[in-house]
């Protein structure tokens, strides 16, 4: 009977292990200024153009492109340096203003 009992509480507390790795669900995401470009849009080419007309969308862009020229420049005058490819750091600057456009303001 112990041997019944032990293997019981070794089932139960494994799965609830297991249980308790497995990934939450995910809720609803942060509402974002570009959230209204994909409401309207119902071609690729609505969206394409809310997009564009959209400032947190171009803020984005012109964050990125500039990320990626300031890498470029750093790579050619130190050739030997280790870091982010221009498209990565592209890549993260047009996410950080995206981002930050979900985060609430500060003292508001």
């Amino acid at each position: 009977m112990k041997v019944l009992i032990a293997a019981l509480a070794t089932f139960a507390v494994g799965s609830y292990l297991a249980l308790a790795d497995e990934p939450k669900p995910v809720g609803a995401l942060p509402p974002l200024p570009i959230d209204k470009a994909f409401e309207k849009a119902t071609t690729p080419k609505e969206l394409d153009e809310a997009l564009l007309n959209d400032a947190q969308y171009t803020k984005s862009i012109k964050a990125a492109l500039k990320a990626k020229q300031a890498q470029e420049a750093f790579f050619r005058k130190n050739p030997k340096a280790v870091g982010p490819s221009p498209a990565q750091a592209a890549r993260r600057a047009f996410l950080e203003i995206l981002a930050e456009s979900a985060q609430p303001a500060v003292g508001k």
